[in-house]
């Protein structure tokens, strides 16, 4: 209500989203590595949670100043590859050597290689905790049903990961030894905002979320991920 808004809100709100991972290969000699990794990780889902201040500025417009923490979670498969070889003797030929027809055998002898593939599943989890700081515009519909859009950029000095990943000489290494430390990250939030009281409100809406950074300190190859999914979230009034 337009009437009756004041200028300080705390909000809370989780989100359940569906990942996607860019990989990008920064020169040419790795696009193999960057088909590989693609082709080996399968993005899973992400969670997350943040707590914000809101100031009101204007009845249907507030800044906001928050808290995030998220994870996202991937599955990624490692292959593992052996090779084995055996001589296996065998009559190599048969040679006619004269014209009563008269058969020689030369014995000879055959190398056969075995290759045994194994692949190997695991589950990576990214974890990123930092702040956010954006805009939040919201449009009555009826009395207590307004539209609300909100746009956030987010930085996180917190970024860590658990799992492996794959080096560009097909060796496992913990995923963790080629992580940058800190991401920047910008989203959008667009729904439904419900208000039970004076003091109370429900959010509802559609939620996207992007890296700007790099999650990736290599500078041969980059990795950014995307989130689309819900938002719900409750605003507090006081």
């Amino acid at each position: 209500k337009n009437d009756d808004w004041q200028k300080h809100r705390i909000g809370i709100a989780v989100s359940y989203c569906n990942p996607s991972s860019n990989y990008q290969s920064n020169i040419p000699a790795t696009t193999d590595w960057e088909n590989k990794l693609r082709s080996a990780s399968t993005d899973l889902y992400s969670i997350g949670f943040s707590g914000s201040y809101y100031l009101d500025l204007k009845p249907n417009l507030s800044l906001s100043l928050g808290v995030n923490v998220s994870r996202i979670s991937e599955r990624f498969n490692s292959t593992f590859t052996e090779s084995s070889s055996r001589t296996i003797s065998q009559d190599s030929a048969i040679f006619i050597v004269n014209a009563q027809g008269l058969q020689e055998f030369y014995a000879g002898e055959r190398l056969e290689t075995t290759i045994n593939s194994t692949t190997v599943q695991q589950y990576n989890h990214f974890y990123n905790i930092g702040l956010s700081l954006g805009a939040m515009y919201q449009k009555p519909i009826t009395e207590n049903l307004a539209i609300y859009a909100e746009g956030r950029v987010t930085y996180s000095p917190f970024h860590f990961a658990t799992g492996y990943s794959e080096s560009q000489a097909s060796q496992l290494i913990k995923l963790d030894q080629n992580l940058t430390n800190q991401l920047l990250g910008i989203s959008a939030n667009i729904g439904l905002m419900y208000q039970i009281n004076e003091k109370m409100s429900y959010q509802l809406g559609i939620l996207w979320a992007a890296d700007v950074s790099d999650r990736f300190s290599n500078s041969d190859l980059s990795l950014k991920k995307r989130d689309l999914g819900l938002n719900m979230g409750v605003l507090f009034r006081f």
